[in-house]
């Protein structure tokens, strides 16, 4: 029917088509879309991270403690691992853990990491992350006031990243926030 060497040109040629598609592919992910790649390579493996020590205390002239660091618990999720979204917000709900709509809403259309509470007391997250399938939790530095709201215009305070905002908080940062 097809002479050997009719089959040999259809497949050259086949073969041809097939490493030209390949190679275009290749040149537009590597030349044309290389920088966003590579963006984003460098974005997910950076191994760094960086920690610093505790945050210093601040003490009034009489030696009395108006401002230290303690271990809260942050709680996160990955929407992957829900089984069941409405009987994670009931569960997160039904333990006083109020969940913005923002937050529902980037759960049901993000696989990525989302924060669903910050700076919590550590042992309420524990009993959390072992309760409700799907949640996780991080141990981090929160900023406690022993003195509560007593000396809280000077004192100030921090964000969840323990920066100083305002006070006494953020004028002494620099000297309070620790090393790197």
């Amino acid at each position: 029917m097809f002479k050997s060497s009719t089959i040999f040109k259809l497949f050259s040629i086949f073969s041809f088509v097939i490493f030209g598609i390949v190679f275009l592919k290749l040149f537009y992910l590597q030349v044309i879309q290389g920088e966003k790649y590579e963006k984003m390579v460098e974005v997910q493996s950076d191994p760094r991270l960086s920690v610093f020590t505790d945050r210093g205390y601040i003490y009034d002239k009489d030696g009395r403690l108006l401002a230290r660091n303690k271990s809260a618990g942050s709680l996160y999720a990955y929407r992957k691992n829900i089984p069941n979204k409405y009987n994670f917000f009931k569960a997160l709900e039904e333990n006083g853990i109020k969940v913005s709509q923002k937050t529902k809403k980037a759960l049901k259309e993000t696989d990525s990491f989302t924060w669903i509470a910050r700076q919590i007391d550590l042992e309420k997250a524990e009993k959390l992350a072992g309760k409700i399938q799907g949640l996780e939790y991080f141990v981090e530095d929160a900023r406690f006031y022993p003195q509560g709201s007593l000396m809280a215009n000077i004192v100030g305070f921090t964000g969840s990243d323990n920066i100083g905002r305002s006070g006494i908080e953020y004028f002494l940062n620099s000297k309070l926030e620790g090393k790197k």
